[in-house]
């Protein structure tokens, strides 16, 4: 199974655009905002377009299918974290490994602040005496 991101652009009111979101309905999805989608299928972000595509009809509206590789950074809904996190089982551990490299850089910079306002507090010293 792949992922992918589909979002829309909608010029008119998005009821009118129900045979779109009746095609959308056809794929295993979860809905990240009003018109953003992650979709998840064993179809090509091509075929996925080309399907939906017959469905955006007002000139101005946007379609745009892009197939994801990591989930990168996500916030929301728990429930939507956890389906993310179940359905790319593979993927959690380049979240975790992500997660500690965030945390060692993160004590890294820390302490070169530390050594920086140690730095700083010795050269005062000097100055004052």
């Amino acid at each position: 199974m792949a992922f992918f991101i589909v979002a829309a652009r909608f010029s008119e009111e998005t009821s009118s655009y129900h045979t779109f979101f009746h095609e959308l309905e056809q794929y295993r999805h979860r809905e990240l905002s009003a018109t953003t989608y992650l979709v998840e299928s064993h179809r090509s972000a091509q075929t996925i377009y080309q399907t939906l595509r017959p469905h955006i009809h007002v000139p101005g509206d946007t379609l745009v299918v892009i197939s994801v590789a990591l989930p990168g950074n996500a916030h929301g809904p728990n429930e939507l974290l956890d389906w993310m996190k179940e359905k790319i089982p593979m993927k959690r551990r380049l979240f975790r490994r992500t997660a500690r490299r965030r945390v060692t850089v993160a004590h890294e910079q820390e302490r070169e602040i530390e050594h920086e306002a140690d730095e700083a507090e010795d050269t005062i010293t000097e100055v004052i005496r």
